[in-house]
């Protein structure tokens, strides 16, 4: 009998033993993986920003503009539109032909990834103008890279023609694919680029939004917005610009992660 209980004994210590071997195991794999899965790499192919004047700067006035960004899937839609005014004498006597711009980038930056090329630049999925209703023409420049080679940009120009004391309503309709940082969905949006007209904006709002209740689906929003609601994130500017971009991380696994 003692020697039988002494077998059981043993074999009691040794299945403690590896049980505790197997659970620090388990801990030591628990605590190395989120060092091992990190990934800070940031991609966003298609980021575009508020519309800046080429030719005619300083003398048209933005009224009011509004940026909505919807993001469904995996594709980001931004519609921005825009009433804007030509003002008439004593101020202005003579027709203007303008030149607007809006951006096109694709952006890369992470451990490993290397410089991007000319060769790899991705841009919009679409993109189209409407000017009063009207859809019309654009042109697209060259690809350019920047100084750090992490960005490749080129940017879609247009003309508005005005009269003296002319308003015209500006709509600009692009789409491109989600941006990713790691494993989490971004929204990158250059709002810095507003530049070039007649003083600031009467009102210019920016808002995301995206399916589902959105206070409860981010991880990360810059700069501090107006407000923050189930039906999106809300940033508006009086008589004011924008000194900050745009940037809303929304969590890893979320339906904008769709179709990656």
């Amino acid at each position: 009998m003692s020697i039988t209980r002494n077998n059981m004994n043993r074999r009691a210590a040794r299945s403690r033993a590896g049980w505790l071997a197997a659970a620090m195991a388990a801990g030591a794999l628990l605590c190395t993986a989120p060092a091992m899965a990190q990934d800070v790499s940031h991609m966003v192919r298609g980021r575009t920003g508020l519309p800046t004047v080429r030719e005619g700067e300083g003398r048209i006035w933005m009224e009011r503009g509004v940026v909505n960004m919807n993001v469904r899937d995996d594709q980001i839609r931004t519609v921005q539109t825009f009433r804007l005014q030509y003002p008439g004498p004593p101020l202005e006597h003579d027709p203007l032909r303008a030149k607007i711009a809006v951006r096109e980038d694709f952006f890369r930056k992470g451990e490993g990834k290397g410089d991007v090329t000319l060769g790899q630049a991705r841009g919009f999925s679409s993109f189209a103008v409407w000017i009063d209703g009207q859809r019309v023409p654009s042109e697209k420049t060259s690809w350019e890279l920047n100084d750090a080679r992490d960005t490749a940009t080129r940017w879609r120009n247009f003309r508005l023609d005005f009269r003296p004391g002319q308003r015209h309503y500006l709509r600009i309709v692009s789409v491109a694919p989600v941006g990713w940082q790691g494993a989490h969905p971004v929204i990158d949006f250059v709002s810095k680029d507003l530049g070039h007209w007649r003083g600031v904006p009467d009102y210019l709002e920016l808002k995301v939004s995206a399916p589902g209740t959105m206070e409860a689906r981010v991880d990360g929003i810059e700069p501090k917005p107006t407000n923050v609601s189930a039906g999106g994130i809300r940033w508006v500017y009086r008589k004011a610009v924008p000194d900050r971009d745009v940037f809303v991380m929304l969590p890893p696994g979320s339906r904008s992660a769709m179709g990656r």
